[in-house]
């Protein structure tokens, strides 16, 4: 199942594996080698995701790293799975302020916390089907903030999801 995969610790192209991995309280539930020739990636995300939130009970909340911000992903994770989750989104996304109908590059967000629609597949339309609470906060010095995509069911402070999307680095730490 060798691919080529991005290597985000150096940010280019190299031969490896994809791998799934869900962790819950540092422990690892699973851990899967993609098979790109039978699933796409969010096919297979949707799956596992959808078949842990049914043992669940629909409890917890899930968190993804940048990897997977996707668009279809956030609406099958909120409408189908029924699910509350966080996700780090990648700079380059645009965003479209519910109050307002700007459309902005997610870099050029101030921080604080904004109800956000996302753009349709193709960037031409808003999708104003759902709307989604976006965090914009500094947590590292020297670092730019990290932009947070949230639908939670409980309010939280911005700092308390910054804390709540941390955590998800002790899963890295199992692989």
């Amino acid at each position: 199942k060798l691919t080529n995969v991005h290597d985000g610790s150096t940010n280019t192209i190299q031969r490896g594996y994809t791998l799934h991995g869900v962790g819950v309280n540092g422990i690892l539930l699973k851990l899967r080698v993609h098979e790109g020739d039978v699933n796409t990636l969010n096919e297979t995300r949707k799956m596992i995701v959808k078949k842990l939130s049914f043992s669940f009970r629909g409890k917890g909340i899930w968190v993804f790293d940048r990897g997977n911000d996707g668009k279809q992903f956030f609406v099958d994770l909120r409408q189908y799975i029924n699910t509350q989750f966080i996700c780090r989104l990648r700079e380059k996304r645009l965003i479209v302020l519910k109050g307002t109908g700007a459309i902005m590059k997610l870099r050029e967000l101030p921080e604080g916390i904004h109800e956000v629609h996302l753009m349709n597949t193709n960037n031409t339309a808003v999708d104003t089907r759902y709307a989604y609470t976006l965090i914009v906060r500094k947590h590292l010095a020297n670092k730019p903030p990290i932009r947070l995509l949230c639908h939670l069911k409980d309010e939280y402070t911005s700092k308390e999801i910054v804390e709540m999307y941390l955590q998800r680095w002790g899963v890295e730490n199992l692989f």
